[in-house]
C-alpha cells in the first residue's frame, strides 16, 4: 500500500517489523512525563523486550491494522488495531509530543478505523487527556467513564484460600474463549495465547459459572466472568497473588460494581481513569476488567 501524505511532510504507512524499535522510542517517551520519563528510560532490557514483542505479534497477526506517520524518515506516530471474530479494537495510538496538533493522530486514527470495516462493533481504553477522549467521541464511539483502585494490598483483608480458583495453562483456553464470546462478543483469540508466554492463567470454574484473570508482571492484565461471585473470586486472588508493594486495577466502569467492594475492602484507593470507549453490537462487557492492550 502506497503512503499516504499529511500535510507538514508527515507520511502515513504501515507499520514493518523493521519499525518496532522506532515506534517503540516514540510511544515510550510520548506517554512518559516528568518522573515517569526516567522510568521509562530506566526500563530492563527484558522490560523493553516484552514491549516491543507486543508490537510485532500485532504486526504479525493484524498487518493491515498497523500503521506508522514518519517524518524525515523518523517515526513519531504509531496506531496499533486487531480484528477478533467481528469485533475491532485500538491497541495503541500516539503521536511524538513535538508534533501533537498537525492532524497527525487524527490520520493514524483513521487508517486504523478502516481496519473495522465490515466488523459488527469497536471498542478501545482511552486516557483521561481530553484530545484523545474527543478524538474516540468523535470516532462515534461511546465513553463510557471509569475507575482505577491502586495502593498496597491490606493482607489481613485477604479471605481464606478460595476454593474453585486454580492455576491455569494453555489447556484452558476454549473455556476462555467461552467466556470471551459471552461477555465481549468474541473471542481474545491469538491474543490470550500471547499474553500467557510471558503471564500467569487464574481459572476459576463452578457449576454456577466460569471465568478466568491473566496476571502479567505481578498486576492484574485481564478479567472475564459470566456471573459477578465468580468474576468477585478471581479478583481476590489476583490480590493475594500480586505485588507485594502495590497493585492496580484499572477500567473499573459503572457496570462492574461487583469490584468496588473487593478493592476497598483489599485496602486500595479509588481514583478517576480514562473511559471505556465502544460501540456497535458486542457482549454485556460484565464481569470484565479489560487489558489495555488487547482489551
Amino acid at each position: 500500500m502506497a503512503p499516504h501524505p499529511v500535510k507538514g511532510g508527515v507520511t502515513v504507512r504501515p507499520m514493518k517489523r523493521g519499525d518496532v524499535p522506532a515506534a517503540y522510542e516514540t510511544a515510550a517517551l510520548a506517554f512518559a512525563n516528568g518522573s515517569e520519563e526516567a522510568r521509562v528510560s530506566d526500563r530492563s532490557p527484558a522490560e523493553v523486550a516484552s514491549y516491543r514483542a507486543r508490537y510485532h505479534h500485532l504486526i504479525e497477526n493484524d498487518p493491515d491494522g498497523s500503521w506508522v506517520a514518519e517524518s524525515e524518515g523518523r517515526v513519531i506516530g504509531v496506531a496499533l488495531s486487531l480484528r477478533r471474530e467481528g469485533l475491532w479494537g485500538l491497541s495503541l495510538l500516539t503521536v511524538d509530543a513535538a508534533h501533537r496538533g498537525r492532524g497527525v493522530g487524527k490520520r493514524l486514527l483513521e487508517h486504523a478505523l478502516a481496519y473495522a470495516e465490515g466488523c459488527r462493533a469497536r471498542i478501545t481504553v482511552s486516557s483521561t487527556h481530553p484530545t484523545a477522549m474527543r478524538r474516540y467521541a468523535t470516532a462515534g464511539l461511546r465513553l463510557r467513564p471509569t475507575l482505577k483502585a491502586d495502593g498496597a494490598v491490606r493482607r489481613k483483608s485477604l479471605p481464606a484460600p478460595l476454593q474453585g480458583v486454580r492455576e491455569g495453562d494453555e489447556g484452558d483456553l476454549d473455556l476462555a474463549a467461552e467466556v470471551d464470546r459471552r461477555v465481549r462478543g468474541a473471542a481474545h483469540g491469538p491474543d490470550l495465547a500471547f499474553m500467557l508466554r510471558t503471564g500467569r492463567l487464574l481459572v476459576c470454574d463452578l457449576p454456577s459459572g466460569r471465568g478466568y484473570a491473566v496476571m502479567q508482571d505481578g498486576l492484574l492484565a485481564l478479567l472475564a466472568a459470566t456471573e459477578a461471585a465468580v468474576a468477585t473470586r478471581l479478583l481476590w486472588a489476583c490480590l493475594a497473588e500480586g505485588k507485594e508493594e502495590g497493585m492496580e486495577v484499572r477500567w473499573i466502569g459503572a457496570d462492574q460494581a461487583w469490584a468496588i467492594p473487593v478493592v476497598l475492602s483489599a485496602g486500595l484507593d479509588l481514583s478517576p481513569a480514562g473511559p471505556v470507549c465502544v460501540s456497535g453490537e458486542m457482549g454485556p462487557l460484565s464481569p470484565y476488567i479489560p487489558s489495555g492492550v488487547f482489551l
